[in-house]
């Protein structure tokens, strides 16, 4: 019993040793690679990716299986290259570069492979320099193009002449440009060596003589100027070793130190780019010539400041010249030019500028620099016309993108130069109003002067006007002389007694003009009844709109004030229209204003007028009028140079018959007052070989109408809607005589660029006179001596004249009918001009 006990004891311990024996025996088998597992993928092992020709390197394949063991597999795996002469392989994986270039080596055991690019490098194994003539000679002065050749040790060579570095062994003998280009400088021997990866190539080259040697280049004209936007030829002259000289100006290399002030091309003409100094090259192997050029920016044109004074005799007026070069820039030149008087003997002035006043009259001051002058008027006076001082009101018409535009305001001028005050504005900005403004004018003793105007709301860019003063300084005319518009406009001085609401009492008649919501012209004629206290009682409206005329229409009640400026508001209210105005006292019988409704712009004035009622016998006599075209322009364009304008004279019976003229047309008709006559309306017709004119007026005076065209002229005329104004004649018969002493006209467009100008007249009463032109043009003010001046027909019996007069190269026509020895209409003939004349 016990013996089996213990043999079974030793079966179970020899059972499970041989059961761990077993169990750690199959792990064993299971990691040996081809027994169960599959090959999954293959990796490549390399040294470096580039190879040398010539040179080897051992690859390794090592495969990894499914069961995640790996091993090497180099030797069983079938090598081989996509481009064996370039890369060839073994089939024990030795890499081995043949040529340069690059191969894809491929490791396959089965259906798995894996492949590699390889890159292999050809040796650099020397440089060989040669000329591209093929002969190591040359001549002295001339040059060749010299190559270097890099050899690989694949076979293959390359041309690297642009990437080597050049130097030679003798640059006295030759040199050579960092790109090969070989100079021969003079005889003897240089090598000529090349730089590439390390190798060095050369060559020798013998420079045999060529005659003389260049010794210099002389660079000329000396001193050397060019204007700016001209061209000045250089000039090279070699010069040798023989003391000969040879004219190389074409076979040089010539060079500009700044090519943005000055330019060279190849045979020396230069050509003056920007103001400046620059040194110009000329050069032919190792010697070079040089030269400094200046460019000088050429004197356009001169302007005199002040433009258009006027000094007293025995008073002295300095000028200073600035010149206007074409590079844009401005320079003091009083101290450079020659200045001069086209009468002595009125003004005479030194070479600083001062000219001083001797006798009176009208004289051009002259400032002179090489071919280019610049000119002003002057104007001589014996004694100070006006003194600038005191509130006025203004009233401006302009244009802008929108069309019309218009500017309305008082002004306090203090006398020494400083203005303030407020206005208003209807523009294409929109409409301002009661908008501070500041600024400053001079006067000088003829009247004739200056404002200046800051930039406020109403004046973006600040506005400087021209004036002309008459009435003794009551009242004057203004044009702008600035860049950024083109107002005309009228100043009035203000009767202080008259800022506020009260003084404005009794029925006043308007006219107005200017453009309706769309842009097209309209033209208004009517009244409205004050009471002193703030209300407007009623009134009477006639509209032309376009063409559209609406007449006859009542004015509903409404409201108006005036503050301590003589700034006032006033509504009219026509039927379910309401319009807003801006206006401005003058005195008790006098108003400017200015629409403020947006979609609306009109300008105008307003007259008291005279006790009613009135009927036909209210006008007897003749009246000379002015009607013409409210200033009006397209949208987005400047001002239209058509115009229509009529001027003339209307004889009225006191009855119902009218005779007269209309521009030169003989015309008679009928007029008639309407009822009621307190209004004063009135309408008349002339008829003319050709058509029928129809104005509707209002009387503010037995002197003086107001009017409207509703006219059935040819539908582009017709367009150009017209209001103005009929004054009595007085002190009639009229001559020569009856216009003495000076005059300023007032006017626009009198010459082309729509232009405006003022004149002042001196008339003798002997059938003579002289003036100065006050032009505002292209954003300047030109002030000018008016040449060629004459009557062309005197002043009739009836008042009408014609005068001709030139203004810089401009020849201007125009007719005259007087008013009185005080004031005449005017109306051009050559140009574009309507306006009126007033004595000082």
């Amino acid at each position: 019993m016990r013996l089996r006990i213990a043999l079974l004891v030793l079966v179970l311990v020899f059972v499970s040793t041989l059961v761990g024996c077993g169990s750690s025996g199959f792990s064993s088998w299971n990691n040996t690679p081809g027994s169960t597992a599959d090959l999954v993928s293959i990796a490549i092992g390399l040294g470096s990716p580039a190879v040398n020709v010539g040179a080897t390197e051992q690859l390794t394949a090592t495969g990894f299986y499914s069961d995640g063991s790996s091993k090497n597999i180099t030797s069983s795996v079938k090598w081989s290259s996509s481009a064996s002469s370039i890369a060839s392989i073994s089939n024990s994986g030795l890499l081995t570069g043949a040529k340069g270039g690059s191969a894809t080596i491929t490791a396959k055991s089965g259906t798995i492979s894996k492949t590699v690019s390889v890159t292999v490098d050809a040796v650099l194994q020397s440089l060989v320099v040669s000329s591209t003539s093929n002969t190591y000679s040359a001549t002295a002065g001339s040059s060749v193009q010299w190559i270097a050749t890099a050899d690989y040790n694949d076979g293959t060579s390359k041309n690297v002449t642009a990437k080597a570095s050049w130097t030679t062994t003798n640059s006295s003998v030759a040199t050579v440009s960092s790109s090969g280009e070989v100079m021969a400088v003079r005889a003897g021997t240089a090598s000529i060596q090349a730089t590439y990866s390390s190798k060095m190539g050369s060559a020798n080259l013998t420079v045999n003589p060529a005659g003389p040697i260049l010794s210099s280049i002389v660079v000329g004209p000396n001193p050397a100027n060019v204007n700016l936007g001209s061209t000045l030829q250089l000039s090279a002259i070699g010069h040798y070793s023989d003391n000969s000289s040879s004219d190389l100006t074409s076979s040089v290399v010539w060079s500009s130190s700044d090519k943005t002030k000055v330019t060279v091309n190849s045979v020396g003409l230069s050509s003056g780019v920007a103001d400046g100094k620059v040194t110009i090259t000329a050069t032919s192997g190792l010697v070079s010539g040089a030269i400094a050029v200046t460019v000088n920016p050429v004197l356009q044109s001169i302007s005199l400041n002040p433009a258009g004074p006027a000094v007293l005799v025995g008073g002295v007026q300095p000028f200073k010249a600035s010149g206007a070069y074409n590079d844009g820039s401005m320079k003091d030149i009083s101290a450079t030019v020659s200045w001069s008087s086209s009468d002595s003997t009125k003004a005479s002035i030194d070479s600083n500028g001062n000219a001083t006043g001797l006798v009176s009259g009208p004289i051009t001051i002259t400032a002179t620099l090489g071919s280019v002058s610049g000119t002003t008027a002057l104007n001589v006076v014996s004694s100070v016309y006006a003194q600038f001082v005191g509130r006025y009101a203004f009233a401006l018409t302009s244009a802008d993108t929108r069309g019309a535009s218009f500017f309305a305001g008082a002004l306090a001028v203090d006398g020494a130069g400083d203005v303030s005050g407020v206005e208003d504005c209807n523009a294409a900005t929109g409409v301002q109003q009661n908008v501070p403004l500041t600024g400053t004018s001079v006067v000088y003793p003829d009247g004739r002067g200056n404002i200046a105007l800051n930039q406020n709301l109403c004046q973006p860019n600040g506005i400087t006007l021209r004036i002309m003063l008459t009435g003794a300084g009551s009242s004057g005319s203004a044009v702008e002389v600035d860049a950024f518009g083109e107002a005309k406009g009228t100043l009035r001085q203000q009767d202080s007694g008259a800022l506020s609401t009260g003084a404005i009492n009794g029925n006043y008649v308007f006219r107005m003009s200017g453009m309706d919501a769309t842009a097209n012209p309209s033209g208004e004629v009517g009244l409205f009844a004050a009471d002193g206290a703030g209300n407007i009682n009623s009134g009477l409206l006639d509209v032309n709109d376009n063409g559209a005329l609406t007449s006859y229409t009542s004015l509903n009640p409404s409201t108006y004030s005036v503050d301590s400026n003589g700034r006032g508001v006033l509504q009219l209210n026509s039927g379910s229209l309401t319009s807003s105005f801006t206006f401005y006292v003058i005195d008790a019988t006098s108003l400017v204003f200015i629409e403020t409704d947006p979609s609306f712009a009109a300008s105008g004035i307003a007259a008291l007028q005279a006790v009613a009622p009135f009927s036909a016998g209210s006008l007897v006599g003749s009246y000379a009028f002015l009607a013409d075209r409210p200033l009006v322009a397209q949208p987005g364009q400047d001002l239209d140079l058509l115009s229509y304008a009529q001027i003339g004279d209307i004889s009225f019976d006191g009855i119902s018959a009218i005779d007269g003229r209309d521009n030169d047309l003989h015309d008679v008709g009928t007029y008639a007052i309407s009822t009621p006559t307190a209004f004063g309306r009135g309408s008349f017709t002339g008829t003319t070989s050709d058509n029928t004119s129809t104005f509707i007026f209002y009387i503010v005076s037995p002197s003086r109408i107001f009017l409207l065209l509703s006219s059935t002229l040819p539908t582009w005329q017709s367009a150009n809607l017209v209001t103005g104004e009929a004054d009595l004649q007085t002190g009639m018969p009229y001559s020569v005589a009856t216009l003495a002493g000076t005059y300023v006209m007032h006017s626009s467009d009198p010459i082309a660029n729509y232009a405006g100008m003022l004149l002042w007249f001196n008339f003798d009463g002997l059938g003579e006179f002289t003036g100065i032109a006050d032009v505002a043009q292209n954003g300047q003010l030109a002030s000018t001596v008016i040449s060629n001046p004459s009557y062309t027909y005197t002043p009739a019996a009836d008042g009408r004249a014609e005068v001709h007069f030139s203004v810089g190269t401009q020849a201007q026509d125009c007719i005259f009918f007087i008013v009185s020895p005080q004031s005449a209409w005017i109306h051009g003939v050559t140009y574009y001009l309507d306006g009126s004349i007033d004595q000082q």
